[in-house]
């Protein structure tokens, strides 16, 4: 899957410089563009996974600036990507939504012991 991911953002990426200064949003649009190209697969787990990556990078970046404007944010992603950056960009994007899985798995687990203790 990070393969197919990397040559999408690969394919979609501009050759310019990136900002030397940028805000979460900014980090997360890149995300998101990894994940907007990837859902182009044929691979369907790609897909799935490309899926899940737009949902959760869209969902930070409304919950955190909910007033940005999406497609421009998205477009200055792409003109500021860098192929060589492709590979650390999709680890950098598979780790966050890597930890965020494992703290909600957390939580499942407190709630699954919870219920068990509450009384029929």
């Amino acid at each position: 899957m990070r393969c197919l991911l990397i040559a999408a953002a690969v394919g979609l990426a501009l050759s310019l410089p990136a900002q030397a200064q940028e805000s979460p949003s900014d980090a997360d649009a890149r995300c998101l563009l990894l994940a907007i190209g990837g859902a182009g697969s044929r691979d369907p787990n790609v897909q799935q996974g490309s899926m899940l990556g737009m949902l959760y990078y869209l969902g930070r970046i409304n919950g955190r600036t909910p007033a940005l404007d999406l497609e421009a944010a998205v477009v200055r992603a792409m003109k500021s990507f860098r192929a060589e950056d492709a590979e650390r960009e999709s680890e950098r994007c598979s780790e966050a939504m890597l930890k965020s899985g494992e703290e909600l798995k957390r939580l499942a687990d407190r709630l699954k012991a919870e219920a068990a203790k509450a009384p029929s």
